[in-house]
């Protein structure tokens, strides 16, 4: 029984994962591969009005005095892997841009769920109900069963203020949620006590 409920709630968190993808999408799709046409090139690509380009994105890390390193997705769009060293602590995220340029995405992996026999029920349960609780950010579930924390906003009159703001908002939420991410970190199973009778003997096996 314990395994069917781990199944189930697991499959509650992939389809959360993605219907939020769905719908950050609609104003701006993840790094899609090009399309190839004959013989006609490709207008390029541009940013709203008072948005950044992958360019100025780089520069704008670079002002704000963030480490980082130049990458790509697998589909050749450009990534910024950014890591910072805070408090004792190590963050590693992504910065993009969408590859329509509409928005920019910030994605921290996380770690590996345990195998599916070992995944915690009640673990997944606090993730759901986390969701909503760090909204716009949020956990999404790769199928490499890797958890991420994620969030996405419009590229429009991103200041660098307001994207430190929004950088330092998503380390926190890292680094309050390790013990829903880290299974290294995971709090002890709470029994389960069915009656009074079955307390009292929990209470005398206690002493």
């Amino acid at each position: 029984m314990r395994k069917l409920i781990s199944a189930v709630v697991l499959a509650l968190v992939v389809v959360v994962a993605s219907v939020t993808w769905a719908d950050e999408s609609k104003d701006g799709k993840k790094a899609d591969p090009v399309k190839k046409t004959d013989d006609t090139k490709k207008e390029a690509v541009k940013p709203p009005v008072g948005g950044m380009t992958n360019e100025s994105l780089k520069s704008r890390l670079e002002d704000m005095g963030y480490d980082f390193k130049a990458t790509k997705s697998t589909t050749g769009t450009p990534m910024y892997l950014v890591t910072v060293n805070r408090n004792n602590y190590r963050y590693v995220f992504y910065i993009s841009l969408s590859s329509d340029l509409k928005r920019l995405w910030v994605s921290a992996a996380l770690k590996q769920l345990p195998e599916t026999g070992k995944v915690r029920a009640d673990i997944l349960e606090k993730i759901l109900a986390k969701n909503y609780d760090l909204s716009p950010i949020h956990f999404t579930l790769r199928t490499n069963r890797y958890l991420y924390l994620e969030r996405s906003v419009q590229n429009r009159d991103v200041t660098a203020k307001s994207l430190r703001a929004d950088l330092d908002e998503l380390m926190a939420a890292i680094r309050a949620n390790e013990s829903l991410w880290n299974p290294d970190k995971y709090p002890p199973v709470t029994p389960v006590v069915k009656n009074d009778k079955d307390a009292r003997g929990a209470s005398k096996d206690g002493k």
